[in-house]
């Protein structure tokens, strides 16, 4: 075997390993099971006028029924929160319906294409 064939399989085998971490590490699925059962991705409830909107993400329509519940309260992402997918299209909404919105500084907002449900 020649050094160029070693060094083509042992980039192949590099690219090959990467491409399986990658998936595994990055491709994490949730269930519906889950978004319905761990409060992480459920809307936290509000206190008083105040509704912190943190969460990992869940069903856009439970966190966008949760904004027309809580109707003229004061919706906020705290410093250091974090503010993903369905809560951040939460957000978003709410702002669309001219509702009071604060976002303070060092809030974690993250957004991703929405992916179909995984069933288990």
């Amino acid at each position: 075997m020649s050094k160029l064939q070693t060094w083509l399989i042992i980039i192949l085998s590099c690219l090959l390993f990467w491409a399986s971490l990658g998936k595994a590490v990055f491709a994490q699925e949730v269930s519906i099971r889950t978004m319905l059962t761990d409060k992480r991705y459920m809307p936290p409830v509000c206190k008083n006028d105040i509704c912190v909107l943190t969460g990992l993400g869940g069903i856009v329509q439970v966190w966008e029924a949760h904004i027309d519940r809580n109707a003229g309260k004061t919706f906020i992402v705290k410093t250091n929160e974090v503010c993903a997918s369905a809560c951040f299209e939460a957000l978003k909404y709410a702002q669309s319906k001219g509702e009071n919105v604060i976002v303070e500084k060092g809030a974690k907002l993250i957004y991703h294409a929405p992916q179909g449900f995984v069933f288990k």
